[in-house]
């Protein structure tokens, strides 16, 4: 949102950028609950990630009211994806 509001950045960017702070929010919030949880890291950050995409989704219906359909699905992946290997990292980091 910073990028965005700060710089002058063509609206072709836009989804892209967006998804990718999604992305970089489901790695972290991944790693961070299984390094927390300690365990089942894969499971934890999947999991974040899911939370996370459906919290993005239901944000995107309320300002939109709608969602494309194809897109969501490809974020949904990317984010699932993101937040297991996050977890997978948090887990298996040391103390």
């Amino acid at each position: 949102a910073a990028v965005l509001a700060a710089g002058d950045v063509p609206k072709p960017a836009v989804t892209p950028l967006a998804v990718s702070a999604a992305v970089a929010g489901a790695a972290v919030g991944g790693f961070v609950s299984a390094r927390l949880r300690g365990e089942n890291g894969l499971v934890c950050g999947a999991l974040c990630g899911l939370i996370l995409f459906l919290a993005v989704m239901a944000a995107g219906f309320s300002l939109l009211g709608q969602l494309r359909g194809g897109f969501a699905l490809l974020k949904l992946g990317l984010m699932l994806a993101a937040g297991a290997v996050g977890g997978v990292c948090g887990v298996g980091r040391r103390r």
